[in-house]
This record gives C-alpha cells, structure tokens and sequence, in this order.
C-alpha cells in the first residue's frame, strides 16, 4: 500500500462527504418538499429529474465559473438565480409547474444547516487524532455556507483550523488553497495527509502540492484509477491504522 511521504504531523480533510453529508438525501429532501405543497411523485422519479436537471445545466454551471482560462480554479459563487433555474427544469420534467416559490423553497432547504450531518466515525476519529497530538484542517470547496455547517456541527470544536474556497477565492485542486493550509498547520508538505472523497479536487490537488493524498471511498464507488499515488480507504478511523503518533 502507498505510504505516507514522510512523518506526518498535520491531517487535512475535505468536507462534503468526507465529513458531513446531506441527512435526508438531497432528493428526500426534495421530495419531502414537494409531498408538502402536494404533489405525489415517488422518490425514483424525483432522483432522476434532480440528476436529469444537474446535467443539464452543467455546461452553464462550468461557464460561469470559469472566469479566464488561467484562473479556472479560482472561486466563483454561483448565483442564486441558478438554483432556481435548475430546480424549475427539475419541476417540468416531474410533469410539475413552473413555480418560483416551490423551486426557491426546494432551494432554501439546501442552505439549512439542519439538513447535514456528520458521519458516525468522524467524532471518534478526529478525537483519537487529536489526542495523538495531530494538527487538524478542513478544506472545502464550497461557499459561505459550508462555514456554517462546520459551525453548527461543532466541527470547529474538533479541528485547530479550516479554509473555504469562497474566503479564500481558491478552490481544490489549485495548489494555493493547500498551501494555505500547509502554513495555518505550520508544517511542510512531506507532513501532512489530505483526505478526501474526490480523485479529481483532493487526490490530483493533494499531490500538486506535495501532499500525501488518501481517497476515502465509502461506498465503493470511486473508479479504479489504476494509480497508486494514493491511499485509499472505505472509512475515517482507518486513518488510525494507517498513520503513527507524530
């Protein structure tokens, strides 16, 4: 298995189902919305139009954050004029109406910190790493709402520092964002691990920066990258095995 590139002192982790995940699921959230202003829809249907809806707008998303060519991971909040387009495509493809203000409260129940949870082994095994005497970061593409759910989760109760891309205008994998957090922990880049559950935002942008990258892969359904420039892991508290007191 891939090692750790040196002695580890500082454990980076992403936030967005690597820590915290949507509870219910964003189309039971969806579908909870729509049940209430009744309409009966079974929850397959509402799954395949949220993603039908997703892909759809996915070129106009990658448009709007794509400012210049040389800052394409550079951050870009996207408005929330967006959100209500997509959720009012999702609506007619559930046969639905068009409505504004079933869309914008389909849309708010998203920015409810309510709405997210931790995952049960993230507690446990931040304290063990904490005890160990590990610095410990988040990282997290995401916008000023991400910087609530870390708050309203006590996440930043059990790390020593986090950065957001909206605070900080850059976003995984750019380097810059990792070498931000490289000096909030005070170590060098041989130091740290990053932690995250996308190949593409953590494991290519950990190893840009030098970083030992390890994938945390749930549900095994991260793709076989044939690459073992990474360590790969199906849950938190193997991070205990993997790693020996700084």
């Amino acid at each position: 298995m891939y090692k750790p590139q040196g002695r580890v002192k500082a454990v980076l982790l992403d936030l967005g189902n690597t820590l915290v995940h949507y509870s219910p699921s964003p189309e039971k959230l969806i579908h909870r919305v729509i049940l209430k202003w009744g309409y009966e829809v079974s929850l397959d249907r509402v799954l395949e139009a949220q993603l039908s809806a997703e892909e759809a707008f996915k070129p106009l998303r990658d448009k709007i954050r794509k400012r210049v060519k040389s800052e394409v991971f550079r951050y870009v909040e996207l408005p929330w004029e967006y959100w209500i387009e997509v959720n009012l495509y999702m609506l007619e493809l559930l046969g639905l109406p068009r409505d504004i203000s079933l869309a914008s409260t389909i849309a708010e129940e998203f920015r409810r910190p309510e709405n997210v949870g931790l995952y049960p082994d993230v507690v446990p095994t931040l304290r063990a790493l904490k005890s160990l005497g590990y610095c410990l970061g988040i990282v997290s593409n995401g916008p000023r709402f991400a910087e609530t759910v870390i708050k309203y989760t006590g996440l930043d109760r059990l790390v020593d520092f986090y950065l957001v891309s909206y605070a900080v205008d850059y976003e995984k994998p750019h380097p810059k964002i990792f070498q931000l957090a490289l000096s909030k922990a005070g170590v060098n880049a041989n130091e740290a691990l990053h932690v995250g559950d996308s190949y593409f935002h953590d494991v290519i942008g950990a190893r840009a920066a030098k970083i030992t990258p390890v994938l945390l892969d749930r549900d095994g359904k991260c793709p076989n990258m044939h690459d073992s420039g990474y360590i790969r892991i199906s849950n938190l508290n193997e991070l205990l095995d993997i790693l020996t007191p700084p």
